[in-house]
């Protein structure tokens, strides 16, 4: 029975404790003269010994058919080490019987079998530990794939059993974390070497390549379901960066060797024993400061070695350029061409003369999009050739005529994208497109951003042209034609008729007081919004971004416009090839050093890091968002309801001055059109004039009234906070106030 008792827990099938049962518990019926307390102590070995069977046979399993790299390594830790340890054991237990050791063999040669259950004290825990483990690997009940563990799950995992408090199950939780751990930092030195994806288990790596929808494009991307715990996020965005960075070398240096800087991957392969000794220095088990220090170390050598070359700092500025004179309006004349191609666009498209109501259903493709836009930068380009001397301009222009597009976008329901469909009746947004190595410093997050922006900046710029267009209708602000004089008005059939055109005119001026009166609030506070959003908010932050892009906060751009100041950096940018790049060693969320930045006093032997510039771009865009009041729902909400009331104005005005010009054909004239009724059609376009009327002249209380609000909050004192001074909503409020004493404020009904 002794021998039979050590093969058995050496992990062979044995009748002695009952193998073709469930239970493997041993009876008085399968010995009828072993004890009860002998029988409670065979049990306790054939659980063990089943317990090892089952573990080796499950562990093999996953060791050979899970797709995560970190769970077979930790189950052939299992096999290899941990059951190898406890074979051992039973080996020793018996050389000890053989041997005669006194601690197992008692007088007269007999081994109690209660010191044979002793040399196995806490196995029974550790085994049933490592089945734990195994289990939650893979599942015994497991039906579909998906439900398997992941890489990231069994290294928390590990890290919170090695806290239990059993001395024995805290060595074997740390000996497998050292191994998954170990399995881990291979698939990331990979990653962070090469710039490749895992070759095997890369469906359990924390980065992944996703296809764009449109195009056969794709991006890397951090999937934080498979990031380990000590992992951070800005750890992460710097592992995501390196490995893009590797990447995009690779790749320019296999499909664009024409183009690839000269010692551009050469200074990769050299850089590879320098990186490799950052991470192989690291000590297990992993912590998050001593990997984000590593990391850093990594990321600041091959920004100061290589990415210079790939994506020098005068690129880009040159692409901010871009998005600060045509996204966020700095170019005036692209927003006024875009509007003016996009309404001569819907006016070739519909003739109804409905008002805009009818133009709702109305079907724009993206080619039609793409002739507008190509029709708004040939009117930039004809205003250029007028001005040879702006090369910088011109540049700048070619640049932006490359690189945006103007597309039909999908309809969202969030208050930023609700002005997206306001310049035409689809929703439509500008974008931009990100050739490499341009898409290591713009994410798609701040292309959406921008184009939220440059859709919620045109709609307020729009409005305020149609509405100031209703002023050059003539016939409708003067007496147009000029009444006849003499010899006609000195007859007496003459003077009848110039008294009742004067007495038409005067009803007329004085039914259309009210409108003029609403037209010139209107006016009046879009002209104060579009001067306190551009003139203020975006100016002084595109001021502060480019003057810390270019290492020169003190030295901010207040004598020359933003769009000079961006011209001014890339000519001496030219000029200055030869100078190394700089860095902003600075992290824009905390205001602390970066990792892996040196001192601010040493900044001037630092290059240019593109993870902190583009960390800084992404805060530069948050701030902004936020500053332009984008993320005010109750803003947004009533400034698009009155941006609709105001293109419902409009129209209707038209409207009106149309049904008044055919009246005045009919009755002076004689021109008589039989199929409308012009007199009914002018008073019924009136009553709707007047109800267009009353709705602006809300929306723009209303949105004064948030305004207010926003500003007794004291949220919105200093939008950017000490970055940029003055762009507080105060500055816009009283002006408006000032409006309000000279009549802004008044009645609808009553308002002169």
């Amino acid at each position: 029975m002794l021998h039979e008792i050590l093969l058995s827990l050496s992990g062979h099938p044995s009748p002695l404790f009952g193998d073709d049962g469930k239970t493997g518990a041993v009876t008085a019926d399968d010995f009828p003269l072993v004890s009860p307390p002998e029988a409670a102590l065979l049990s306790s070995v054939g659980s063990l010994s089943r317990r090892h069977r089952e573990l080796r046979a499950h562990a093999s399993r996953i060791s050979s058919s899970h797709p995560s790299t970190i769970c077979r390594a930790i189950a052939s830790s299992i096999i290899s080490t941990h059951l190898a340890r406890f074979k051992s054991k039973v080996l020793d237990v018996e050389q000890s019987i053989l041997k005669r050791d006194a601690s197992t063999v008692a007088a007269y040669d007999i081994v109690p079998l209660s010191g044979i259950v002793g040399e196995f004290e806490g196995w029974k825990r550790r085994m049933d530990w490592y089945w734990g483990i195994s289990c939650l690997i893979h599942p015994l009940s497991l039906v579909q794939s998906k439900q398997l563990c992941c890489g990231a799950d069994i290294i928390n995992t590990l890290r919170t059993e090695s806290q239990t408090g059993y001395p024995d199950i805290e060595q074997a939780a740390l000996e497998l974390s050292k191994v998954a751990e170990s399995a881990w930092l291979r698939q990331l030195s990979s990653w962070v070497l090469y710039g490749r994806l895992p070759t095997f288990g890369k469906d359990d790596f924390f980065i992944r390549q996703q296809s764009h929808q449109h195009g056969s494009d794709s991006e890397f991307v951090c999937d934080s379901n498979l990031m380990p715990n000590f992992v951070s996020p800005d750890t992460a965005a710097s592992i995501l960066f390196i490995g893009k960075s590797l990447n995009q070398i690779r790749s320019r240096g296999l499909v664009n060797n024409d183009h690839t800087p000269e010692g551009t991957v050469a200074s990769e392969m050299e850089l590879l024993p320098i990186h490799l000794k950052y991470l192989s220095e690291l000590t297990f088990p992993l912590t998050s400061a001593s990997l984000s220090a590593a990391i850093s170390s990594i990321r600041m050598s091959l920004s100061r070695n290589t990415l210079q070359r790939l994506l020098p700092l005068s690129k880009i500025v040159e692409v901010l350029c871009v998005f600060q004179e045509f996204f966020l309006l700095g170019r005036g004349e692209f927003a006024t061409s875009l509007v003016t191609e996009a309404d001569e666009r819907l006016s070739s498209r519909n003739q109804s003369g409905s008002g805009g109501d009818g133009l709702r259903g109305l079907i724009l493709k993206d080619p039609e999009l793409a002739i507008i836009l190509n029709r708004s930068f040939a009117t930039l380009s004809a205003l250029v050739i007028e001005d040879d001397e702006d090369s910088d301009s011109d540049s700048t222009l070619e640049l932006a005529r490359s690189l945006i597009r103007f597309n039909v976008s999908k309809p969202s329901k969030s208050s930023i994208a609700a002005f997206h469909d306001i310049l035409l009746p689809v929703p439509t947004s500008l974008t931009l497109l990100t050739p490499s190595p341009l898409d290591l410093f713009l994410s798609p997050a701040d292309l959406s951003a921008y184009s939220d922006i440059h859709a919620y900046l045109l709609s307020i710029r729009r409005a305020h042209l149609h509405l100031t267009s209703v002023w050059r209708l003539t016939s409708m602000r003067r007496d147009h034609p000029a009444p006849a004089g003499p010899p006609i008005s000195a007859s007496k059939h003459g003077a009848e008729i110039l008294r009742q055109r004067r007495a038409r005119k005067n009803k007329r001026e004085k039914d259309m007081r009210k409108v003029w009166a609403t037209s010139s609030k209107a006016v009046f506070f879009l002209c104060e919004l579009v001067s306190y959003l551009e003139g203020v908010v975006v100016k002084d932050a595109w001021a502060y971004l480019l003057s810390s892009i270019t290492r020169k906060p003190q030295e901010r751009p207040s004598s020359s416009s933003s769009m000079e100041a961006g011209r001014d950096f890339l000519n001496s940018s030219t000029r200055t090839t030869s100078r190394p790049e700089k860095s902003f060693p600075y992290s824009p969320r905390t205001g602390d050093l970066a990792p892996g930045a040196a001192d601010p006093t040493a900044e001037e032997n630092m290059p240019h890091d593109p993870t902190a510039l583009a960390s800084l771009h992404s805060a530069f865009l948050t701030s902004l968002t936020y500053a332009l009041l984008l993320s005010n729902a109750p803003f947004t909400k009533e400034l698009r309801h009155l941006l609709s009331n105001v293109e419902h104005f409009v129209a209707q005005i038209k409207r009106l001055q149309a049904a008044q010009s055919n009246l005045d054909l009919e009755e002076d004239e004689g021109v008589v059109d039989a199929l409308n009724d012009w007199r009914t059609e002018e008073i019924t376009v009136s009553r709707e004039v007047d109800r267009a009327r009353k709705k602006v002249d809300e929306g723009c209380r209303a949105c004064v009234d948030v305004l207010g609000q926003v500003d007794n909050d004291g949220s919105r004192a200093g939008l950017l906070g000490e970055k940029v001074q003055g762009a507080g909503v105060d500055r816009l409020l009283m002006k408006l106030e000032f409006g309000s004493e000279n009549g802004y404020e008044g009645d609808g009904d009553d308002s002169p």
